[in-house]
């Protein structure tokens, strides 16, 4: 993975790719491998693709509240904003401390116009019960 990023710097975007493909077939714990594929999927515009692996390492066992947070954010770009705050609320279960979960959440619902939502979850954020 660090060779892959130190390719991804270099802007050697497709052999970051391959590397990590590769990855995905020796790793025990591939939910670090698929989101740093899903990444380098969206630096090329290969969003379908993207998803897909944003997707794996999210619901992964060994997740975090980032791949979660980030395959939200996919979803959201790619015009899926209810599917978006869906993972971003089960997110939140695993992870109620998450201010970048909670941060999105709100922003989702502001734009969606829905205000008094978007204030339940700022309280969460901010603390003021």
């Amino acid at each position: 993975m660090n060779l892959a990023d130190l390719y991804r710097v270099e802007e050697r975007e497709e052999e970051a790719e391959k590397l990590l493909r590769q990855g995905l077939n020796r790793a025990e714990s591939k939910a670090a491998v698929q989101h740093s594929l899903g990444l380098s999927l969206i630096r090329q515009s290969r969003h379908s693709e993207a998803i897909y692996f944003l997707q794996q390492a999210a619901e992964a066992q060994e997740t975090n509240s980032r791949y979660i947070y980030v395959y939200a954010i996919a979803l959201h770009s790619a015009k899926e904003p209810l599917q978006a705050l869906s993972v971003l609320e089960k997110g939140l279960d695993q992870f109620p401390s998450s201010p970048d979960i909670l941060q999105a959440i709100i922003s989702i619902h502001r734009e969606s116009g829905n205000l008094e939502k978007a204030k339940k979850y700022e309280v969460l954020l901010t603390g003021n019960y």
